[in-house]
């Protein structure tokens, strides 16, 4: 096979090759709008609006994606929690509305299943009953330590600057805590502080490698 022979294989391979990503991408996106679609009907449906002719519409013009295994798994847990959703929310006393609620229930025999929804917590308000003083003892500190850089007379970016560098080299909480609140100050005054936050950034990732080690 000569050069120009061999050139022009590669260049097949490659049309292929994106011929082949183009469509994945573009079954992707309407995956994406199609369980878009749903979520706007179970959205609708949990304020108590009337869902029925859309998501009969819906679950026509979806069936065969379902039939042919078009849905990944996170995509197919993602239409069985919003169906669910729906489900909930339907009148079975309604003839139509029974309908619809059979017709999901044929879904989730054929796989599309609602998956684990995560529920977060937290502990009750007094599992820590010295958490509040603990925090007015951090921020008496961060007003003594203010208070250091005002008698210096030290214009706040560069106690802020300080501050960043002491974080860095003590282990003391006080230090990440006062940092993040001067930048959250500066940057609500207008103040460009990007250098800063890429600093208090990295200080507390690397706090938290350290600290799961």
């Amino acid at each position: 096979m000569n050069r120009l022979a061999t050139l022009k294989n590669l260049e097949e391979i490659l049309q292929q090759f994106l011929t082949s990503v183009a469509k994945l991408e573009s079954e992707q996106i309407e995956t994406l709008r199609t369980i878009s679609s749903l979520d706007d009907i179970a959205r609708d449906s949990l304020r108590g609006r009337y869902v029925n002719n859309r998501l009969g519409d819906w679950m026509a013009k979806n069936r065969m994606m379902v039939d042919e295994g078009r849905l990944k798994k996170t995509s197919i847990s993602a239409v069985g929690n919003l169906l669910s959703d729906i489900k909930n929310g339907l009148d079975v006393t309604d003839p139509e509305s029974k309908k619809l609620a059979d017709e999901i229930g044929s879904w989730f025999a054929r796989g599309v299943v609602p998956g684990r929804k995560l529920v977060l917590s937290r502990p009750p308000e007094n599992a820590d009953p010295n958490l509040t003083d603990r925090f007015a003892g951090l921020v008496r500190r961060e007003l003594e330590e203010i208070g250091y850089y005002r008698e210096k007379g030290d214009h706040i970016l560069s106690m802020l600057d300080d501050v960043l560098k002491s974080a860095e080299a003590k282990n003391d909480p006080i230090y990440l805590h006062l940092a993040g609140s001067i930048i959250y100050y500066l940057r609500n005054g207008g103040y460009k502080i990007e250098p800063y936050v890429k600093r208090l950034k990295s200080l507390e990732k690397n706090r938290i490698e350290i600290s799961n080690a």
